[in-house]
């Protein structure tokens, strides 16, 4: 897991972004990656061709890291509750999201859970419109799993994007990743031209 590479607010590590410029939008090998904020638009008009919609939820300590680090003033985390539980409810897609219990106790009741690892601790992940019989590992076999399932993936919360390259390496097609940080998009751009136009 020495690549595993993940934009986190509790481990900054090497991965600060300080000297990266700040990217809008990107298209390459049929994937899409934009800056677009969730919270105040919903999911972006490029995720509606997507076949599955994906997020790694914000926890509320941590999305008033995130929103730092985008430039914006931070928000009460109750907005992103707002956000989600309203995407939630205008889809008819499967929607598979990993997320904390504050967050999904605000939220729709989903079909089922189940207890996963993200970065080594323990996570809920949550599925609706949908049933589902795979992994419950981490994060990435779940998405690696959906790779195999479904076409295309739309991440709203995508970061540096390592879950929609496990998406790819499990047989998905293209994905759509968008995230409030344009410097997570400058990655995510920069991540497809090295592993999967090289690869």
């Amino acid at each position: 897991m020495s690549d595993y590479k993940y934009h986190s607010a509790l481990k900054i590590g090497l991965d600060v972004l300080e000297d990266v410029e700040p990217l809008d939008r990107f298209e390459k090998a049929g994937n899409i990656g934009l800056q677009h904020d969730f919270v105040r638009y919903g999911l972006p008009n490029e995720m509606l061709k997507c076949h599955v919609i994906y997020g790694e939820c914000p926890w509320p300590q941590g999305f008033k890291v995130f929103d730092e680090r985008a430039g914006q003033s931070s928000r009460p985390y109750n907005l992103f509750k707002y956000a989600t539980k309203d995407m939630i409810e205008r889809e008819s897609r499967p929607i598979f999201l990993i997320l904390g219990k504050t967050l999904l106790s605000a939220l729709p009741t989903p079909t089922d859970t189940a207890e996963i690892k993200l970065n080594g601790g323990p996570v809920t992940l949550a599925w609706w419109n949908c049933s589902y019989s795979g992994p419950v590992t981490n994060n990435i076999d779940v998405t690696s799993y959906l790779g195999s399932r479904f076409k295309s993936i739309g991440d709203f919360c995508c970061g540096y994007g390592e879950p929609l390259f496990a998406f790819l390496r499990g047989g998905g097609e293209y994905f759509v990743g968008s995230d409030h940080n344009g410097k997570c998009i400058r990655v995510l751009q920069e991540r497809v031209s090295s592993e999967v136009l090289s690869g």
